[in-house]
């Protein structure tokens, strides 16, 4: 319950990534004794979010892998294949590209072990985001297209608006 309420007040929500009420409510749940692995893994998601929006990417980077190995020995396969996803836009703004590409490919084969529209709709939405910064415009332009259509046909908004922006941007 904690973690649910520190999302009201989290980047993408009401605090707008600066609220020290989300990361109190984090630090909160974070010394409950009984939450599991896959909950601590929500708590290094959330706290990496709140990072990047914050630019302190190396430290976004560090509980982005942190949540990454809890989701991937918890067996949370689809919200592994999402952090993977998520963590591709914490290296493009560090500049590696190398360790993004690592994490499309392990998104490639996450992805046909679960089979999610979600995950298949946010891979798009990340690989155009590297070929972007590669300067393939064309290529981008397309996949954010997919994203795009798959995203609003999910009715998943947040993403469909930035592959809209980024698509009028290249």
């Amino acid at each position: 319950i904690l973690r649910k309420r520190a999302e009201c007040w989290g980047p993408a929500r009401l605090g707008k990534g600066t609220s020290e009420t989300f990361l109190q409510l984090l630090d909160e749940a974070e010394h409950c004794p009984l939450i599991n692995d896959l909950e601590r893994g929500e708590l290094a998601s959330d706290r990496a979010l709140h990072y990047l929006w914050q630019a302190d990417y190396y430290a976004a980077n560090h509980h982005s892998r942190e949540a990454e190995g809890r989701f991937e020995k918890g067996g949370d396969r689809e919200r592994y294949l999402l952090q993977l996803l998520h963590h591709i836009y914490v290296y493009l703004s560090l500049g590696d590209m190398a360790n993004a590409h690592g994490n499309i490919e392990k998104a490639k084969q996450v992805l046909v072990q679960v089979g999610t529209s979600l995950g298949e709709a946010e891979s798009n939405c990340a690989l155009a985001e590297i070929l972007l910064q590669q300067g393939r415009y064309r290529e981008a332009v397309s996949a954010f297209d997919r994203g795009r259509e798959m995203t609003a046909q999910l009715g998943e908004h947040i993403p469909m608006c930035w592959c809209q922006i980024y698509t009028a941007l290249a």
